[in-house]
């Protein structure tokens, strides 16, 4: 198992009760699942705890014991409810814009796509990062308007996140930014550029596809 890199099975219950106590917590309070993980079960036997008791240990242990958990929405947004009929999305800019490609190219690439995107509207940088692609996120972004006028958002994302959600909060952000805005914009295009293929990918897929509150707020 080491040889193939897999974790043994001391690590990986652990993680499972864990991610199961999540799961639980995350479900509406008259979910049967959720009830059953906040129950207090005194044990049968010494030597045997069910998952609740590891799960809690593991949280415990990795000190997310007190995190909040986010709660699943219980209604998605139904399919024949029309959203983003005007917004498209474009996640290849081509063969100069792998990674792999040298920066020069990779620059080349992005500024021939920018040339292509109409010259007025209101713009969007984003970008979120989380320590170790783990915690502690937060994101920003920086919003150009058609007139010039430029404002900046900051925003943080959690003590337990992954990259894309932070990435998510700082578009989430950005857009919240340009709704409540004085600014004039008119029937100009909104252009949003972000770095996450996950996050963009996540949004893609449409708007009754989203499995998380913010997902389906974006």
């Amino acid at each position: 198992m080491a040889e193939a890199g897999i974790p043994p099975a001391r690590v990986r219950c652990p993680a499972l009760a864990a991610r199961m106590v999540g799961l639980a917590a995350s479900l509406p309070g008259d979910d049967p699942l959720h009830a059953v993980g906040e129950m207090h079960v005194a044990p049968r036997l010494r030597t045997t705890t069910g998952w609740r008791d590891v799960g809690h240990r593991a949280l415990a242990w990795t000190g997310a014991a007190d995190v909040k958990v986010e709660g699943r929405p219980t209604k998605t947004i139904p399919p024949w409810d029309h959203h983003g009929e005007a917004v498209t999305f474009c996640l290849d800019v081509g063969p100069g814009g792998q990674r792999a490609a040298p920066a020069h190219i990779r620059r080349g690439a992005a500024e021939a796509t920018l040339e292509h995107l109409p010259p007025r509207a209101t713009w969007i940088w984003s970008d979120g990062s989380a320590e170790g692609g783990v915690s502690q996120g937060g994101g920003g972004a920086t919003i150009t308007f058609p007139s010039g006028e430029t404002r900046e958002v900051r925003v943080p994302a959690g003590q337990l996140c992954s990259s894309t959600r932070a990435e998510l909060c700082a578009l989430k952000a950005a857009l919240n930014a340009i709704r409540d805005a004085d600014a004039d914009i008119a029937d100009d295009p909104i252009v949003i550029y972000t770095d996450s293929q996950a996050a963009l990918r996540m949004l893609e897929s449409g708007a009754s596809s989203q499995t998380t509150h913010l997902g389906i707020s974006i």
